[in-house]
């Protein structure tokens, strides 16, 4: 069902509002639609996106950028992070056409589409287990070159599940997450104590955990015990059951598409059914 059918409304999420704890730069891919569908979304990122602490490592890769077979992207940020350094060291993007590219994810397909960069893999399973299985299920040879430009706090699964199928495999960090001020902890505070928040959404491990630093712990698990919470994915769930908070919404696919279809169809069915008129 479209998310314009529920209820006879175009506008299913009318009065909820929506916490986005997204970095700023990214919070409208979720709030925009949202907003769409009626619910007032609020912005207060809990992760920012910053350089590397050393950057030379991203800048050689780069500048070698043709001796690799692969370069598989995790993430929107680790696309903008690489095409700018490789856009330092390289006049166009023409240097990537003999480069086979894989994007986790369609939102991460479509940054390499704004630079006219066409996608090779692209897994089902928008997490780095989907792209390790796709890529094995395209013949990752052993001896492959494959950089992995990530975040300084990716897991350890992508490269060493590639290193088991024999790829050489460079993993750098391309940007860091870190900490917001300490008064991003404060608006936390002052909203959920003061408005009502229908929901409060994660779409990352670190959007969650930095939300517990910003509030402290306990304080995030008293916030949230009555709040309903959306996550993104299980990782990102499973790092909010670590802290202890529990997810209420979560969609089937890792995307922000998904993740706003589930937060629509969850009011949808918490409704009661319409009037009907048969005896």
């Amino acid at each position: 069902m479209s998310q314009q059918g529920f209820l006879g409304s175009n506008r299913p999420l009318l009065g909820k509002r929506i916490l986005v704890t997204r970095p700023q730069i990214q919070a409208g891919e979720l709030s925009k639609p949202l907003e769409v569908l009626g619910a007032t979304p609020i912005e207060i990122p809990t992760i920012k996106i910053v350089a590397p602490k050393d950057s030379e490592p991203l800048r050689k890769a780069c500048a070698r950028v043709t001796s690799f077979d692969w370069v598989v992207f995790t993430s929107v940020n680790g696309v903008e992070a690489f095409m700018n350094t490789l856009l330092e060291n390289h006049p166009t993007v023409e240097v990537l056409k003999n480069i086979r590219l894989c994007a986790i994810g369609p939102a991460t397909a479509a940054c390499l589409g704004r630079f006219n960069l066409k996608v090779d893999v692209m897994p089902t399973d928008h997490r780095a287990e989907g792209v390790s299985t796709a890529l094995r299920e395209n013949h990752v040879s052993p001896g492959e070159k494959i950089l992995l430009p990530r975040a300084d706090i990716a897991r350890a699964l992508l490269p060493n599940e590639l290193r088991l199928l024999g790829a050489n495999v460079t993993d750098v960090t391309a940007y860091r997450t870190a900490l917001p001020s300490p008064k991003t902890g404060i608006a936390v505070k002052e909203l959920m104590h003061n408005e009502t928040v229908d929901v409060v959404t994660f779409t990352s491990a670190s959007t969650v955990r930095n939300f517990a630093k910003l509030v402290g712990t306990r304080t995030a698990i008293a916030l949230l015990d009555n709040t309903i919470v959306a996550s993104i994915g299980p990782i990102t769930a499973n790092a909010a059951k670590q802290i202890g908070i529990e997810t209420s919404i979560l969609p089937r696919h890792s995307t922000v598409p998904a993740l706003v279809d589930a937060i629509t169809k969850f009011f949808a069915s918490s409704l009661p059914p319409p009037h009907s008129n048969v005896r």
